[in-house]
């Protein structure tokens, strides 16, 4: 998950527009919540809610985001944060296709 969050944040900052709007730690939220969904099915806890102060529904608009720029990476035109995080010192992570639909909310 650690892996895929940070891929994600990366993506963030390729495609930058959407998210100047969100604070650095909506963004890293919106990460954790799509790389654990990816991995796991499971997007968010209370424990995370009570850590980090934010709900799902504070974080949807960011998360949306984010999925659109995680579907759209492959055909990115900057393809170096795709390729940084093929490889196995990041566990391969930008080979994990993400999921088509994202339906939490």
């Amino acid at each position: 998950t650690l892996f895929r969050s940070l891929y994600l944040g990366e993506l963030s900052l390729i495609d930058a527009d959407p998210f100047l709007k969100y604070l650095p730690s909506v963004v890293a939220s919106a990460s954790f919540i799509l790389a654990n969904y990816t991995l796991s099915g499971v997007p968010w806890c209370e424990s995370l809610v009570q850590l980090t102060g934010y709900t799902y529904q504070e974080l949807k608009p960011c998360v949306l985001d984010l999925h659109r720029t995680f579907l759209g990476a492959a055909a990115h035109q900057q393809q170096s944060v795709r390729e940084k995080y093929k490889t196995s010192k990041y566990h391969g992570v930008s080979l994990i296709d993400p999921p088509e639909t994202f339906t939490l909310f």
